[in-house]
């Protein structure tokens, strides 16, 4: 358990050191250049206390330097937050749900850097935060990042993806980069309080473009998005070295828990 004290302070002494500056400076900023260093600070310290080590980054000839995207990746942790922060090369905003914008300094350096707030109990409105947030984000340097599953992972199966995604790519017009996270479900699983070392693996795949697709293509869109992280995936635990685990219970394109929604 002493990991998970050392994430939890990790976790409370990033957000109160670097919580005043993002709620002073994000509003004033455009660029995302602040964001980014602010993200890449609270996300790597929060993987020093939990002893989480990122691998270097797989598929980054997928990235496209210069310009604005929106990566959908699979969710197995609330560690696969901090990665992608301390991971991801451009400043980036993420979907939260309603709730976490009710805390104290942690809502507030959200709602600053302008992240989209979801009511997950209602699709609709969650849809129109989604587009409230795209026109926010118009005309910044900021990229987005969503979780199409909607939520956690337990047991590393990758659940149908919800078509918000489609939406905000094309309302932005910005290619939709599908991505695979590997390692954070089992440095901390879904429902456990218990933290452990790992190294994480990140996967970039070919970027699918949504600009100029009907409304009735979204569902072929995140069906391919999905398939393109089951594909990156099998091939991270193709690599994997015999004998080690990264709580991954499934990656294979069978994997679901559901029809889709949203």
């Amino acid at each position: 358990m002493l990991r998970s004290f050392a994430t939890l302070f990790c976790t409370l002494t990033g957000t109160l050191v670097l919580g005043p500056i993002a709620i002073v400076v994000l509003p004033l900023e455009r660029s995302g250049r602040w964001l980014k260093r602010l993200q890449r600070w609270w996300g790597r310290w929060i993987l020093f206390g939990a002893g989480v080590r990122i691998a270097p980054l797989e598929g980054a000839e997928h990235l496209l330097p210069g310009q604005r995207q929106l990566f959908v990746a699979n969710h197995q942790s609330l560690l696969d937050i901090p990665v992608l922060f301390a991971a991801l090369p451009v400043p980036v905003v993420m979907a939260a749900k309603k709730e976490l914008f009710r805390i104290p300094l942690f809502g507030w350096m959200m709602y600053a850097a302008r992240f989209p707030k979801i009511d997950r109990a209602n699709p609709d409105a969650a849809k129109q935060a989604l587009q409230r947030s795209a026109e926010r984000l118009r005309g910044t340097g900021v990229s987005v990042v969503l979780f199409p599953e909607g939520t956690r992972s337990r047991d590393g199966s990758v659940a149908a993806f919800k078509k918000g995604a489609f939406f905000v790519a094309r309302d932005l017009g910005i290619p939709l980069v599908p991505v695979a996270l590997a390692g954070t479900g089992a440095a901390l699983r879904k429902g456990s309080l218990r933290v452990r070392a790992s190294c994480v693996r990140l996967r970039f795949q070919p970027a699918l473009d949504p600009r100029g697709r009907a409304e009735e293509e979204r569902d072929a869109v995140m069906e391919e998005a999905r398939a393109r992280v089951l594909a990156a995936l099998a091939e991270l635990e193709a690599a994997r070295p015999r004998g080690a685990s990264e709580g991954n219970a499934s990656t294979s394109s069978s994997a679901t828990r559901g029809p889709s929604a949203g």
